[in-house]
């Protein structure tokens, strides 16, 4: 809403800090930190990272800066990586999947946060896909801070007016535990039309 309105970047500022403090806002585990900036990461905004560690004299990094000590910074170092390999990432399909950010038709990071899927049956949004749109998929790891291909390419079949499904009808096996992803970009074949209506419409 922030980017349609005032069609700038959005910085996600204080989604909090990791900390060990007695104040409600600074008692993030480096987990959640890391899954809110994953999450504001495929909403299409800059997410801002904050630390509050006590310690002696009370010295702590969000004010005059020093040593970080959580377990965050590293995953948010691997995930910087991960966006400098990327285009510019927007939501795909914001009404019906919040989870989908990414360039329709080339690029796609599908993060599924606390949930704890098995598998991911191919279904993508219709934008920039086409009949024999052909696409590579990697499991991510966002805590472990892993990339594991998956064997093959997956070749885009329509399935409704809405969805494209891979055309063997496929599906992707994931570790069953949270803070999993998916990275999907396409390798070949046609592209598809991008529509200037929201999903659904």
């Amino acid at each position: 809403m922030y980017r349609d309105v005032y069609r700038k970047p959005i910085v996600y500022d204080e989604v909090e800090y990791e900390g060990n403090h007695a104040a409600r806002w600074a008692q993030l585990s480096g987990q959640e930190m890391v899954h809110r900036f994953w999450a504001g990461t495929v909403a299409g905004t800059y997410v801002g990272h904050g630390e509050y560690f006590q310690e002696p004299h009370d010295i702590v990094w969000v004010g005059p800066g020093g040593t970080l000590k959580g377990e965050s910074p590293a995953r948010l170092a691997f995930l910087r990586k991960i966006m400098e390999d990327a285009p510019e990432i927007n939501p795909i399909d914001l009404w019906h999947d919040p989870r989908i950010g990414g360039k329709a038709g080339e690029y796609y990071l599908i993060y599924f946060g606390r949930e704890t899927p098995t598998s991911w049956s191919f279904e993508l949004y219709r934008d920039g896909i086409a009949d024999g749109t052909q696409l590579k998929i990697e499991v991510i790891d966002t805590w472990g801070m892993t990339i594991t291909p998956v064997d093959g390419i997956f070749v885009a079949k329509k399935k409704d007016r809405y969805t494209f499904v891979d055309e063997k009808g496929r599906s992707v096996t994931l570790p069953g535990k949270p803070y999993q992803a998916l990275r999907i970009r396409r390798v070949g074949g046609p592209t598809g039309e991008i529509s200037d209506k929201p999903p659904g419409v």
